[in-house]
């Protein structure tokens, strides 16, 4: 097995263990999370039965019981004061809305934060509270301002920055300032970055017809967009997919002896290459906020077009020389592994301008080579 093969195997098995570590890292957390559904009636909390929610909107009762055999029974609002179900906590509050006196179940985002409790009025869309020393009180376009006062903690000001009013927004939020001591680089969990370069190839190509293996190099302009997911807690590890398109221009000049007869070809041809990478990526921190370097490795697929392929032979043999022309397509499918680093300044909003270095080393089904580095920079937003 040669080097590139082993590389192309690793390549493609690191690919496929950076998404079950994901996916392991996100059960994790949630599994760490789980309770047992419980309840609280009438100030006597159950910690451990079953519990329905029915669809009535708004939701006035839920149903509870102790054993899996048991019937559930319908407990009103009056009655629950508390319920834990599904791993989310659910809270019955009292409070002024619109001028009218309501009591409702509301949600608590992150029920372990102890410095900030934030709910979410399940019957009204969109709708959260936080919750001060006189009530309850809506969050509005300032929630940002309230929620900063209430966690006191400037290291999640460029969290807060980027943060939404929605559920999901808010839930990561509040479980990050669980964990927040240091300054962070925070990011959103979906980025997009165009990005451009120049693409520095050489191919190594079996010449047609002929015993022997011709070497080209070539340049090509490289535009690309990277789409980038970041599950993990600390948005330090991410999924890439970054379809690229380059256009360029290689040549080469080869010798080659065969028999008495010396052969000497001059092959050039114009390509435009679709590339579609895959690739993990793992962050450090240099001088958070300011600077972070990061270091990729996955797997490609690229499909090479080449246009006006010629190739120029002379062959010398004793004191002949014979002369010809031929033209050739090395148009094929390549597949291989990728790898990068690369640094990251950032700026306003989690925006960032990304300097870096790709390099991808490819081969086709019939053991032609195609190695590609590839500087460029970056827009993240």
């Amino acid at each position: 097995m040669n080097l590139n093969h082993w590389i192309t195997r690793c390549s493609k098995s690191l690919t496929v263990l950076g998404l079950l570590l994901f996916t392991l890292g996100f059960l994790h957390q949630v599994s760490a999370q789980r309770r047992p559904d419980h309840i609280t009636l009438n100030d006597s909390a159950y910690t451990e039965g079953y519990i329905k929610i029915n669809n009535s909107n708004p939701l006035k009762s839920v149903f509870f019981k102790w054993k899996k055999k048991d019937a559930y029974q319908e407990y009103s609002i009056k009655e629950v004061s508390e319920f834990y179900e599904n791993h989310r906590n659910y809270q019955r509050k009292t409070f002024d809305y619109k001028g009218e006196k309501v009591t409702v179940f509301l949600e608590k985002l992150v029920y372990e934060n102890k410095d900030i409790s934030v709910y979410k009025w399940i019957d009204k869309r969109g709708l959260f509270f936080i919750e001060k020393e006189n009530g309850m009180s809506l969050l509005g376009e300032d929630f940002k301002e309230e929620i900063s006062i209430r966690l006191n903690n400037p290291n999640l000001d460029p969290l807060l920055e980027i943060s939404k009013l929605n559920y999901n927004s808010l839930t990561y939020l509040l479980t990050v300032a669980n964990n927040t001591t240091e300054p962070q680089t925070f990011s959103r969990f979906f980025r997009i970055t165009p990005q451009v370069g120049i693409s520095f190839s050489s191919h190594q190509l079996t010449i047609p017809n002929q015993n022997s293996v011709g070497k080209l190099s070539g340049t090509a302009t490289n535009l690309s967009l990277n789409f980038e997911f970041l599950p993990s807690y600390k948005r330090n590890l991410s999924l890439n997919l970054t379809p690229a398109f380059s256009s360029g221009y290689a040549s080469g000049f080869n010798s080659y002896k065969e028999g008495e007869s010396r052969f000497e070809t001059d092959l050039q041809f114009d390509y435009t290459i679709i590339q579609l990478p895959m690739a993990a990526k793992y962050y450090i921190e240099m001088r958070p906020n300011k600077y972070r370097a990061f270091v990729e490795m996955g797997y490609s697929w690229s499909s090479m077009k080449a246009n006006n392929g010629k190739m120029d032979i002379a062959e010398f043999r004793e004191n002949i020389i014979a002369t010809g022309f031929k033209e050739f397509d090395p148009s094929s499918p390549y597949y291989g592994f990728n790898a990068g680093v690369g640094l990251d300044k950032s700026l306003k909003k989690t925006r960032a301008i990304t300097i870096g270095m790709k390099y991808s080393s490819l081969r086709n089904k019939n053991s032609d080579k195609m190695n590609q580095l590839t500087p460029y920079i970056g827009f993240k937003f």
